[in-house]
Order: structure tokens, then sequence, then C-alpha cells
């Protein structure tokens, strides 16, 4: 082989390997606003629909809430949320199947990032998301657990 054909060669090994390593960022078609939109009437501030069954809770500090369980719909398998004078306050979603790259293209950069042995914990100013990861964080690691609250009165 000549030179100048082992560095070709060798230029195109780097070429693709280097696009396998970017692929993961390469998005799947999906909307992220289209893909979130099915629990938007689940977020904090919306008024409690009607057609869920809750239960209500009384404590000490909790007076007149209401916790309600939920379906996770296509991308989560479960959640629950809390009311409050039949607002919502509280919603959470277990075992998510979507991209990290959802919530970053919904909310923007998340704020503070805890790294912990087999996940990551992103805060929004308002959310937080719950990231399995198997080496560094890319955007299309799946969320696990999302959870979302009403912010502070002020």
């Amino acid at each position: 082989m000549r030179p100048y054909t082992l560095r070709l060669v060798l230029a195109f090994i780097v070429a693709g390997f280097g696009l396998l390593l970017l692929t993961p960022q390469f998005g799947h078609g999906e909307d992220a606003a289209h893909a979130l939109a099915e629990y938007q009437r689940y977020l904090p501030g919306n008024d409690l629909p009607s057609d869920l069954r809750c239960e209500v809770v009384e404590t000490y500090q909790s007076r007149g809430q209401s916790v309600c369980r939920l379906t996770g719909g296509t991308h989560c398998e479960s959640g629950y949320l809390i009311a409050r004078n039949a607002v919502i306050i509280h919603t959470t979603f277990f075992h998510c199947r979507f991209p990290l790259a959802y919530l970053v293209a919904e909310y923007g950069r998340y704020d503070n990032v805890r790294r912990y042995s087999r996940g990551l914990l992103l805060r929004w100013p308002n959310i937080y998301a719950h990231v399995k990861r198997n080496g560094w964080l890319n955007s299309m690691e799946p969320v696990s657990i999302v959870t979302w609250w009403q912010p502070p009165e002020d």
C-alpha cells in the first residue's frame, strides 16, 4: 500500500468511528412538544381533571390535599399527582422511556446535575428528572422518573 492510501483508509476509519459516537445525539424524528403534550393536563397549575379517581389526604401538614393515581400514557408506565383546592401542585411519572432531549427541548438546559453511580438527577426550576446512564451523559439517555411541582407563591 502506498502511504497516501493508508492515510485515506485511516481517515475513513476515524470518520466512521466519529459518526458512530455522534449517532445517539441525533433525534428519532419526534417533536418534543408533541411527545409531552399528553402529560400537559396533569402539570401543576392546571385544574384537577374530573375523570380521575382521587383520595383525600388529611394530615397535620396537608389538609384537603387529593392524591390521584395516573396511567402513564405513551412514554411512562404510571404516576401520581397531588392537588390542593382542585388545582394540581405536584405530578410524578415513573418508568418513563423518553429521551432527555424532550425535556431539554421543552424547558431548556437544566440548571443543576447530581451524579450518582448509576444515574443522574437533573433539575430545572420546577422539574426533576432521574436519568439512567451507562457512561457520559448524552441527550438521548432515557428519563426514568420525571417530577413537576408548582412554583412557590411570591
